[in-house]
């Protein structure tokens, strides 16, 4: 790598973190207004029913109630949370099958109302007068039980409960004829589960409506404009009378928190007061959506030369009791299990079905966890046929320099060079050789490789419009509308403007975090943080570059390519260098700036820009998982020892924030994999892994020694070469998880998570 460099690369500070270190930062969670209700939900004690009557007289006549709604207080106008209509985004097989409140409930825990208190003890009693008559109706649980003759209707307008069948676009080739010539086919059926996002910060929204009609609302939200939109639509308003504020949030794992805010803004409109809606764990994972869970069929044809000629996915999505982001998770899941690969001959379809559990969406990974959990167990399926090394089929099969990725062709071709190195630092000859068997323990090595996005271009729009300007003490402000995650994007940001100035990295400040006075911005998803934002401060900084020396050199009277800013100041260049710049500064910052406002006999002058920046390319990061792993066949118990993931960054902006973004995604990977279940009841819907002590996520206890390791190739589109990385390192944990497993125990775990119980149930009590 390039040591030329001066800010980016360098392992800082996060942005903020003293603030958040110190308990200073403000939350959502943490805001309140004068006059502030306590709002509260009543859901459903039944998976499917008709709510035929309900009376709120009792909880409307309780001193300090001044709110109570139902189905029949909000129009019932139907929408879906995923609909992002911003031209490129297709939206033909999207459903409105939602509404604010329903007269229909159709999972346990759905809301069927809502109350408005002065304090948390007078709205839980309001909720226990309200009196509901429901209409108890049969319930289905199962996707597969879900699509047979005669099974329980969740949306009586569709007549069955498939919503969607649909193809995969970028099918090609004559799969059905390759499988036919293939000398080697292997197929299997895999089920994934529900994950949970468990951010630290509770979901949670505070509204509130000024008497003149605007309103306010906070929450964590990580498409801030796009989410304004949408609640203007709702609720009839302006979009310039909605202001939605969202500074930092506690965590974003997924676009799973549309469902409190309507319900809040609806309480806060018939309340004439601000309302705060603060979910507990169990509404958290009731009332938002999960990771869509599916039912894969996968099969692949290989050659005798163990290149892959036919990859083919039939895919079962459980879209739970909405449809919401069914479709587009769907469309990224099957262009990640036919894409990673080089291949000839590839199709998918899929198929959604309803079923009477909370809904799914988008999570970290969206789509892809369960993409490569099949995937990559197939792909070893046929190594052992082949009899050919896992790693070394995987080689023979990664795609190359000017392949397509996901939609543009790949600008590197790191793929093989990133998995050779997860099997030279996990030691991958010396583990798939050793004795396997220890008393009761067997031992067992396996790996698994993904790829992802840097962004969702061209299918959705991550537009950037920022401002920058040049402050009065030589500092720079951005002012933008994205707010932090936590995943120190802002920080990554901070670093490439400083490289880009010339300036400290403790220069460069923000204003975000709500949608009043700023820009339009595409907001946070599909890894397109640091490649989509990044790209657009780096434009950004280079136009007000040229601003503040076009300034100096109008003051100096000196050309400006003989001009440079270092250390912020302005110098004079050697003659002819493009970088070194003679010791004695001309012009501080500070004073070009302070002159330009205040001094300037021709009028003041900010100097600032307006930049806007539209991403046209998407360059793949790809990357490998490797796991070491011990299982006890008494038990069933597993113990990963270690796990080293190597991920392609491009070039790391900070490979602090690289590497913590990967072990969270390891530590998210490994309770997929082994642990994470919400355990809905099979026969009556009621979730009891509904909080942090019955929802089994991998503890510090569960984590085994990680190596994270950053390939560095610098992609040509990428700022500064940076790629994505936020939903990587969930990706090739679990398969890695499952094909280490095999090796060890010669039994394959088709499910997930992979708990004891299957493990002990798949081994049938053989002597290993």
């Amino acid at each position: 790598m390039s040591t030329d460099l001066s800010v980016v690369g360098r392992r800082l500070p996060a942005y903020g973190a003293v603030n958040k270190a110190t308990g200073a930062t403000k939350y959502s969670v943490d805001m309140c207004e004068p006059g502030m209700l306590v709002g509260k939900l009543l859901h459903s004690p039944h998976a499917h029913a008709n709510i035929r009557s309900i009376d709120k007289s009792r909880a409307q006549a309780l001193p300090g109630v001044l709110a109570v709604i139902s189905w029949e207080d909000i129009p019932q106008k139907p929408f879906n949370p995923s609909v992002q209509d911003w031209g490129l985004h297709d939206t033909s097989n999207e459903i409105n099958d939602m509404y604010v409140i329903s007269e229909k409930a159709r999972f346990v825990g759905d809301v069927v109302g809502a109350v408005a208190a002065v304090d948390e003890a007078t709205a839980v009693e309001a909720l226990r007068l309200i009196d509901v008559e429901y209409e108890v109706l049969p319930a289905v649980f199962d996707v597969l039980d879900a699509m047979r003759p005669g099974a329980p209707v969740v949306h009586d307008s569709f007549g069955s409960n498939v919503s969607r069948s649909f193809g995969f676009a970028g099918s090609r080739g004559d799969v059905e004829r390759a499988l036919g010539d293939a000398p080697v086919v292997v197929g299997e059926t895999f089920k994934t589960s529900k994950q949970f996002i468990q951010a630290l910060e509770p979901l949670n929204c505070l509204a509130e409506f000024a008497p003149t009609g605007e309103l306010t609302v906070w929450m964590p939200v990580q498409r801030p404009l796009v989410f304004r939109k949408k609640i203007a639509e709702l609720f009839e308003l302006p979009e310039a009378k909605v202001n939605v504020i969202c500074e930092h949030a506690g965590g974003f794992f997924g676009e799973a928190n549309w469902s409190v805010a309507p319900i809040c803004v609806a309480l806060a409109k018939q309340a004439g007061r601000p309302v705060k809606l603060e979910y507990s764990r169990l509404e958290t994972g009731m009332n938002c959506a999960s990771r869509e869970t599916y039912v894969i069929t996968g099969t692949l044809g290989v050659s005798a030369k163990g290149e892959l000629t036919a990859v083919k996915e039939d895919v079962i999505v459980d879209s739970g009791a909405y449809f919401n982001r069914s479709a587009a998770c769907t469309v990224v899941h099957m262009a990640d299990f036919t894409g990673l690969y080089r291949c000839p001959n590839v199709s998918a379809k899929a198929t959604a079905v309803y079923t009477n559990v909370p809904m799914a969406s988008g999570f970290r990974g969206y789509g892809g966890p369960p993409a490569f959990f099949a995937l990559e167990q197939l792909m070893d399926m046929a190594a052992e046929k082949l009899d050919l090394d896992p790693v070394e089929l995987r080689l023979r099969n990664v795609k190359r320099l000017g392949d397509f990725g996901h939609a543009f062709p790949l600008e590197t071709d790191t793929h093989a060079a990133v998995i050779r190195l997860g099997a030279e630092k996990i030691g991958w000859e010396e583990k798939r050789a050793r004795p396997k068997v220890d008393g009761d323990v067997r031992r067992g090595v396996g790996v698994a490789a993904y790829y992802d996005v840097s962004g969702g271009q061209p299918f959705e729009r991550f537009d950037r419009n920022l401002e920058m300007q040049l402050n009065e003490d030589g500092s720079v402000t951005v002012i933008i509308n994205h707010p932090d995650g936590g995943m120190n994007l802002l920080g990554t940001c901070a670093q490439l403007i400083a490289e880009v100035l010339g300036i400290d990295y403790q220069d460069v400040h923000f204003v975000h975090g709500e949608t009043e006075g700023k820009l339009w911005d595409g907001g946070m998803a599909a890894n397109g943080g640091l490649y989509t934002v990044g790209n657009a401060v780096v434009r950004a900084a280079h136009s007000l570059k040229a601003k503040i020396l076009a300034e100096a050199s109008a003051r100096l009277g000196v050309p400006m390519d003989q001009l440079a800013l270092r250390n912020r100041e302005i110098r004079l260049k050697a003659a002819g260098s493009a970088d070194f710049v003679l010791g004695t500064p001309v012009l501080s910052l500070r004073a070009l700036a302070d002159d330009a406002i205040y001094k300037a006999l021709d009028g003041s002058r900010s100097l600032a820009i307006i930049e806007a920046y539209h991403p046209t390319a998407n360059p793949n990061p790809v990357g490998a998982a490797f796991a070491d792993l011990a299982v006890d066949i008494g038990t069933g118990v597993v113990k990963v020892e270690k796990l080293v993931l190597v991920h392609d960054i491009g070039r790391a902006i900070n490979p602090a924030t690289v590497e913590g973004q990967l072990q969270g995604g390891i530590s998210m990977g490994l309770g997929y994999g082994l642990f994470e279940d919400p355990a809905i009841g099979p026969t009556d819907g009621v979730m009891r892994g509904g909080d942090f002590n019955t929802y089994r996520l991998a503890s510090p206890l569960d984590m085994p020694e990680v190596e994270v390791v950053l390939y560095e190739d610098p992609a040509p589109s990428g700022p500064f070469g940076g790629k994505g990385v936020g939903m990587c390192g969930v990706h090739a944990v679990a398969p890695a998880i499952a094909n280490a497993i095999y090796h060890a125990v010669d039994v394959r775990i088709t499910e997930l998570p992979m708990t004891p119980e299957k493990i002990l149930e798949a081994l049938g009590g053989r002597q290993l």
